[in-house]
């Protein structure tokens, strides 16, 4: 029994201890923000341990994966998902109440955790490592999904959950009668209507281990708002359990106000004046702008009805103009921005490629490919990253999140839905392709 036992340390010791060296022809520095050439990256376990252009390495225990014509780069971080939810757009599609009613009525947590599960593998396989999955998720069923992730039975992006999202009375249910939004609105969201409500939901979301906390400061176009007061405590609730805060903001006003109070991160900021964001700069608040590209865009309008292409193509030309006008001044500004693809809709590409092609929403903005991809790694990982575990760029003693996509990326942004090889956590993950 003794040498069985020493026999299995030994084994341990072994595996542990196997090293793999990635190598590519091109690469892309988050750090820097700039692209370049041949790079060799040694993993141990978890972590990466070196880069160079010509490593050192033991090859009795050391596995090396050439992947030639490929560009080697972080995994992706997608800063504002929402795997547990999909929206069914159709001719009488009445809006996201309609959504948040029929999930929450239709499908029990169980099973929208086993759909958000397929999806969260499509993020992966589309080289989004880590996903921050904001709410809408029923009672907790994000945080089950995360734990079957990490421990393995499932697999998946990494995720880190918000729980169900503190807001106040009706949350985003809009369009239904009183009768049934208040009933729908407290199986999807956490609703509160006093500062009191407000820390003991902190208290609810830290008990059952959420990884940040998501308040909605504003629930358009429902009129009920979380007032400042009320953003205060849960922030300063928060961080005496040293959890970040982001927020839900559309309007003006309640951008402000979350700033006023001390979010982390902002997501959406649609409405916003000059003398905000020079606010949240100043405060070094991270906004997350959520918009889609002209090909996602031109998919959901078909959904919802609008057959007439040249008043379709109209619609879709005058939005794009709005959002990337609304982005160049985001990318001028030099406030810190981070990706988030907040995409929910069914449509004919999987969730990760939706992700992936929201991506080119700012591509078509005009901001260079160095800087969108900034946002999905390094940007995008200030806003997860732990003492323990950090992400979004390619440095000795970060976790191994790796990934590659096929040819020369820094001359075509196309090769960006082309990934060839996924490492999460030190794990090279089987692709479909």
């Amino acid at each position: 029994m003794k040498y069985f036992t020493l026999y299995i340390l030994f084994i341990g010791f072994t595996l542990n201890t196997q090293n793999t060296l990635l190598k590519a022809n091109y690469h892309y520095d988050s750090d820097k923000g700039e692209f370049g050439g041949y790079i060799e990256v040694l993993v141990q376990q978890n972590k990466i341990k070196a880069i160079g252009n010509k490593l050192s390495y033991d090859a009795s225990k050391t596995k090396v994966i050439d992947l030639g014509e490929a560009t080697l780069l972080p995994g992706l971080i997608d800063a504002h998902t929402h795997v547990l939810i999909e929206e069914e757009l159709h001719p009488n599609y009445f809006g996201f109440g309609e959504t948040v009613a029929k999930n929450v009525i239709t499908k029990s947590d169980a099973y929208r955790a086993l759909e958000g599960a397929s999806r969260a593998k499509s993020y992966l396989h589309e080289g989004f490592t880590t996903i921050r999955d904001l709410g809408n998720s029923g009672l907790y069923a994000d945080v089950d999904l995360r734990n079957a992730i990490d421990n393995e039975l499932i697999v998946g992006s990494r995720m880190f959950v918000s729980g169900p999202g503190i807001a106040a009375t009706g949350g985003q249910a809009y369009g239904l009668s009183f009768s049934y939004s208040k009933d729908i609105a407290h199986k999807d969201y956490q609703i509160i209507n006093d500062k009191q409500e407000a820390i003991a939901a902190v208290r609810d979301h830290v008990l059952m281990r959420v990884d940040l906390i998501k308040v909605h400061a504003d629930n358009i176009p429902n009129k009920t708002t979380l007032s400042l007061e009320e953003l205060a405590v849960i922030v300063q609730e928060a961080k005496r359990h040293d959890k970040k805060v982001t927020a839900h903001a559309i309007t003006d006003r309640a951008i402000w106000n979350a700033a006023k109070a001390g979010v982390c991160s902002i997501e959406h900021a649609y409405i916003m004046r000059d003398s905000t964001l020079n606010f949240i700069k100043q405060k070094g608040i991270t906004l997350i702008p959520t918009y889609s590209n002209k090909e996602i865009s031109n998919e959901m309008f078909l959904k919802s009805g609008m057959s007439d292409s040249t008043r379709r193509k109209g619609i879709i030309e005058r939005s794009a103009k709005r959002q990337q006008s609304s982005l160049m001044k985001l990318y001028k500004s030099n406030v810190k921005l981070a990706f988030g693809s907040d995409f929910y809709s069914k449509i004919s590409h999987s969730r990760g490629e939706s992700a992936k092609k929201s991506m080119y929403a700012w591509l078509e903005a005009g901001i260079p490919l160095e800087k969108v991809l900034q946002y999905a790694t390094k940007n995008a990982a200030f806003l997860v990253n732990t003492p323990r575990n950090k992400f979004g760029v390619l440095k000795e003693k970060y976790t191994a999140d790796i990934i590659a996509v096929k040819g020369d990326l820094s001359k075509d942004s196309k090769l960006l839905e082309q990934c060839k090889f996924v490492m999460k956590n030190g794990k090279v993950i089987p692709l479909n392709n």
